[in-house]
C-alpha cells in the first residue's frame, strides 16, 4: 500500500492533467502518504449529474445540484445546495482543527451506498418498547469542501452561492428533454487550509430522518467522508452535448 501510495504522488506531482472526479476518488482511496505536496495546486474538472429531487435515497440528498417539477403549475425548479461541515454532522470538525477556519461548503461528487433491513427498537416510558423495521445504510462519500462564509470569504466564482434556485415554467411533454443529461460542472484547484492538508476524512454524524428523503422509514446510517479541499474558478450548468446555459467565472483581473 506504501509503495502504491508513493507511486500516485509521484504521478500527480509529474502529471500537468487536469483530474476527473474518477481521479480525485483515485486519491482519496490510496491516501498517498504526501498529500499536500502532491495534491495542492493541482487542477480538476469534475462533472456532477443533477438529480431528481423527489428521490428518496442518500445520493439525492447529498447531491448539490437537484431539479423538481411541479405538475401543477408546470415549472420546473433546478436548484444549487451545497452542505456544510459542521460540528454536528462530521466526527472530524473538531480533532481537525476546521473550527478555526472559514466554513466549509460541501459538494459530493461519488457516493456509494449500501443497504440492509434492521429493527429497531425503542423503550417507552412506561417499560414497553416499540419495534419498527428500518434499513442500515453502509456509506463511503467523497466531495469537494470549500471555504464561504458569506461575509467577504469565498473561494467560488463571483455570484455563485451555496444555495441557489432557478425556476422557469416548462410544459409537461418538453420535461425528458430538459432535464436529460443536466450537470453541475466545477473546475478550480485543490489548496491548503491553514495547517491542514488538502485530504479530511471522517465520519457522518447524526440521523438520517426527515421524511423528505427516507419517508416512513427509519435509517441508521454509517458514512464515510473524505474532502479535498478546493477553490472553484469556473462553475457551469450543462445539458446535454455539454452547452452550457448558467456560467459563473472568477476572470483574471486585467
Amino acid at each position: 500500500m506504501a509503495i502504491s501510495a508513493q507511486i500516485l504522488a509521484l504521478a500527480l506531482a509529474a502529471s500537468p492533467e487536469v483530474l476527473d472526479a474518477g481521479d480525485l476518488g483515485q486519491i482519496i482511496e490510496q491516501r498517498a502518504t504526501e498529500p499536500a505536496a502532491a495534491l495542492a495546486g493541482r487542477r480538476f474538472r469534475i462533472s456532477i449529474p443533477v438529480v431528481d429531487g423527489d428521490r428518496r435515497n442518500l445520493r439525492t440528498y447529498q447531491s448539490p445540484a437537484r431539479w423538481r417539477y411541479d405538475f401543477a403549475s408546470q415549472s420546473l425548479d433546478i436548484t444549487i445546495g451545497l452542505g456544510q461541515i459542521t460540528a454536528q454532522n462530521y466526527d472530524g470538525y473538531g480533532p481537525q482543527g476546521l473550527g478555526r477556519l472559514p466554513p466549509l461548503q460541501t459538494a459530493f461528487f461519488s457516493t456509494r451506498e449500501r443497504r440492509a433491513p434492521i429493527t429497531l427498537r425503542r423503550l417507552t416510558p412506561g417499560g414497553g418498547d416499540i419495534t419498527n423495521i428500518g434499513v442500515s445504510s453502509v456509506a463511503v462519500s467523497h466531495g469537494l469542501a470549500v471555504p464561504f462564509d458569506g461575509a467577504g470569504v469565498s473561494g467560488f466564482p463571483p455570484g455563485f452561492q451555496p444555495l441557489m434556485t432557478y425556476r422557469a415554467k416548462l410544459p409537461r411533454r418538453a420535461l425528458k428533454a430538459a432535464v436529460d443529461g443536466l450537470q453541475l460542472v466545477l473546475e478550480g484547484e485543490l489548496t491548503s487550509l491553514a495547517d491542514n492538508p488538502p485530504l479530511l476524512c471522517g465520519s457522518f454524524r447524526g440521523g438520517l430522518q426527515a421524511k423528505a428523503v427516507t419517508g416512513d422509514t427509519q435509517i441508521l446510517l454509517r458514512d464515510r467522508q473524505c474532502f479535498l479541499t478546493a477553490r472553484v474558478v469556473r462553475a457551469t450548468l450543462t445539458r446535454g452535448s455539454g452547452h452550457a446555459f448558467m456560467t459563473w467565472e472568477d476572470r483574471p483581473r486585467s
